[in-house]
């Protein structure tokens, strides 16, 4: 009796210990009537997921979404880390659709918004995302996340690049020391013609955390730069970093038509 009613603890253990599959075995056991069943089963999707075994992760996250079907928050739960899931493998329709579908159930949830923005900036439905992403600022104002994602998307559809300047000026006001925020700027700063400012900051947040979005704008801004070897090394780094990352794949078009 211990043990079935310590199966979620000993599964958030193996876990912790990075023992997935064992994991998978204790979570496996808690009981429907358990009050930590939704829980462990949505461990269990992650963990599945994690694990390259996406189908059935979507699979597990479906049924779930029949279980609790009168459940709200356990079903927009659901909906969200089946977005989420989505849009990790850059699929950005079906990501959308679940973002869609929990916010029916809760509407201005921020995560949600904010969530469904991104996964609209992707795809490049860009009217939408900047929809969504003015909607949460009118919602939560002034939101560090909210302001850095439309500065972004703004600037990255070079559009509205005033606002967009606005925007990203407080949110580096507010986290001065964010990668993030600091791609952003120096994308902004590409855009705007800038391309020694560019150079720089882009470099600094490359510096701080080797993300491959970061390393395609600064090997962007390199080879327009004239300094096309460094360029070509950053996109060597970053394709080891992602194989099949969708921003490399289109600045290399852009560069080398």
């Amino acid at each position: 009796d211990v043990r079935a009613h310590s199966s979620y603890l000993l599964g958030q253990l193996a876990e912790m210990q990075h023992r997935d599959s064992e994991a998978l075995d204790w979570y496996d056991q808690v009981g429907d009537d358990d009050p930590h069943a939704f829980d462990a089963a949505l461990r269990s999707a992650l963990i599945l997921h994690g694990q390259g075994k996406r189908s059935e992760a979507h699979q597990l996250l479906g049924q779930l979404e029949i279980d609790y079907l009168e459940q709200p928050a356990q079903l927009s739960q659901a909906w969200q880390v089946d977005a989420e899931l989505y849009l990790r493998e850059q699929n950005y329709a079906k990501a959308e659709t679940s973002f869609s579908r929990a916010l029916q159930v809760i509407p201005d949830d921020p995560g949600l918004l904010y969530g469904r923005g991104m996964a609209y900036a992707e795809a490049g439905q860009i009217d939408q995302a900047v929809k969504d992403f003015q909607h949460l600022l009118k919602i939560k104002p002034g939101d560090i996340d909210a302001s850095n994602a439309l500065g972004y998307t703004l600037a990255d559809a070079n559009r509205d690049l005033p606002e967009a300047t606005r925007l990203l000026q407080a949110a580096r006001a507010a986290k001065p020391h964010d990668p993030a925020i600091a791609d952003s700027w120096g994308w902004l700063q590409y855009r705007l013609g800038h391309l020694q400012q560019a150079a720089l900051t882009l470099r600094g947040a490359w510096l701080a955390r080797k993300d491959a979005d970061v390393g395609v704008h600064l090997g962007e801004v390199l080879w327009k730069q004239g300094h096309r070897q460094d360029a070509q090394k950053i996109f060597d780094e970053v394709r080891k970093l992602d194989p099949h990352n969708s921003s490399l794949q289109g600045a290399l078009k852009r560069l080398q038509p």
